[in-house]
């Protein structure tokens, strides 16, 4: 409603809280009640030219797939969903310092929960 109503960046908003808070409820990764999500509020921002929201989506969506696959590389945001590398040679300025923050976001959660404190020490600095 909220998007049909003009207020793009409410909107975006309120998907981006509903990524965190289905997180933050604990509810199965695996459900057709994120990763789809996830994929829509993405493609809902090209043709608004919200590229920071675009790229936090992707972001977040390659966090989960990380956080399904069981192999080494747990924190690097590179994947079929994202590649954070390629994502910050894409942009600059204030664009580049918003995606930094998502990913390194992302890479510390990841960090955490595989107990990763090589990673855990880069994101801090």
């Amino acid at each position: 409603p909220l998007m049909n109503a003009g207020r793009t960046n409410f909107g975006l908003g309120a998907a981006l809280s509903y990524s965190y808070m289905y997180l933050d409820a604990g509810l199965p990764l695996n459900s057709p009640l994120i990763e789809p999500k996830i994929i829509l509020f993405g493609e809902s921002c090209r043709p608004l030219q919200m590229h920071s929201f675009e790229v936090f989506f992707a972001s977040y969506r390659q966090m989960l797939h990380n956080l399904r696959k069981q192999k080494k590389g747990w924190t690097t945001l590179k994947g079929d969903a994202f590649d954070e590398d390629a994502a910050l040679r894409s942009v600059d300025g204030t664009a580049r310092a918003t995606t930094l923050r998502d990913t390194s976001t992302f890479r510390l959660f990841l960090a955490f929960i595989f107990w990763d404190e090589e990673c855990m020490a880069s994101m801090l600095d």
